[in-house]
């Protein structure tokens, strides 16, 4: 929604003079209470959808520090995310419904679930309907499943990250630029100076990849200098070829390039490094940018926890003060809410007081061929 169209949004005063009657008098009558006459309430909802007034059905509830005390069947916010059937079962979904549902919980919102092929006109229509104030668009939305959706009805926040796509609206999100610089001056304080990151590149376009290539680039050219190592993207893996062949790209990497430290993705290539013979953090040490709290496999690995709580959390905050200052549709300019992760001390990034010493060789689980390093 515009400016311009903010403006010229119906308000009860504009009904109100338009029917030539006291404010309250209007109020009673859209909203049914008080002794007004059955002939003046019609009079007044006939004048009043002529002139397209839209009420504010969550004004009274959203008073100035109620905002905790509202009730989800008075104030339900929609929280929309893909739902191919392909999709039903996989981890990052999984994931995201777990961390959300808690702090949907704890705000007192109703999160309603959708699933399938999505006809905008029609779901924004049904949402309205059904008193929605509100729209969280996740992070795993695509854009052309809501093509024809009325915006203007709602105040919509964008759980930004792994973006599928991008929107107009205000955004709260981790930031990849943060991490990796971070982890990058941690592994460089404590003694490493030739750590080597691995991302796995997506196989739809995100903003997350080529944010995360530029930081360990631009680490390299301006810190490192002498012998730097260079990152390793791969894709991640869809089927057991597919792994195989990035697990010896993987091991083929770190014999080549020989990084005192290995910043990771996720904890995917400290598995596959350890169980192949290498050992953190003797041979060198280990970084995670996105630990798990429910992986018992993560347990001992220096890094950063998940984000997806803190950033419901946020999101939800952000969507509040939208609704309570009736914000809707596409703001005139957007704002972008930064989460930053929390650090987790383990057992595989110690300080260094030496060299690292790197094994003699590491065993390539895929070929059983010895690589040496």
């Amino acid at each position: 929604m515009t400016a311009r169209d903010r403006k010229e949004e119906v308000r009860m005063v504009d009904v109100a003079q338009a029917c030539g009657l006291a404010l309250s008098t209007v109020s009673s009558a859209l909203n049914g209470t008080g002794s007004v006459s059955e002939r003046t309430r019609q009079r007044v909802a006939a004048v009043a959808k002529s002139m397209g007034y839209r009420p504010n059905v969550h004004a009274a509830v959203l008073a100035h520090g109620r905002k905790r005390a509202v009730r989800s069947d008075l104030v339900p916010v929609a929280v929309l995310f893909n739902g191919r059937k392909e999709e039903n079962g996989s981890w990052l979904k999984r994931e995201w419904m777990r961390s959300v549902v808690p702090e949907v919980d704890r705000f007192s919102f109703e999160l309603i679930h959708l699933e399938g092929e999505i006809d905008g006109e029609r779901l924004s229509r049904r949402l309205y309907q059904r008193g929605v104030a509100g729209i969280i668009l996740s992070r795993m939305l695509r854009k052309p499943e809501l093509q024809g959706f009325d915006w203007s009805l709602f105040a919509v926040v964008q759980e930004g990250g792994r973006c599928l796509a991008e929107w107009p609206f205000d955004q709260v999100r981790p930031s990849p630029a943060n991490t990796v610089r971070y982890l990058l001056r941690l592994a460089w304080e404590r003694g490493y100076r030739r750590p080597g990151c691995v991302f796995f590149t997506h196989e739809e376009e995100i903003d997350e990849d080529e944010i995360r290539l530029g930081e360990a680039l631009g680490f390299n050219q301006l810190r490192v200098r002498k012998r730097p190592v260079p990152p390793l993207t791969t894709a991640i893996a869809r089927d057991r070829q597919a792994f195989l062949d990035d697990r010896r790209r993987l091991l083929a990497w770190f014999a080549e390039h020989r990084p005192d430290c290995v910043i990771g993705f996720n904890a995917a290539s400290y598995h596959i490094l350890r169980y192949c013979g290498v050992r953190f953090p003797e041979d060198a040490g280990f970084l995670s940018s996105e630990l798990h709290f429910r992986d018992p496999e993560d347990d001992g690995i220096s890094g950063l926890w998940e984000t997806h709580q803190e950033v419901i959390r946020e999101a939800l905050e952000r969507l509040m003060y939208l609704i309570h200052h009736n914000r809707k549709g596409v703001p005139d300019r957007r704002t972008t809410i930064i989460v930053d992760p929390v650090f987790r001390e383990g057992i595989t990034l110690p300080r260094r007081r030496q060299p690292t010493q790197v094994g003699p060789a590491m065993r390539n689980g895929a070929s059983g061929m010895a690589v040496a390093l």
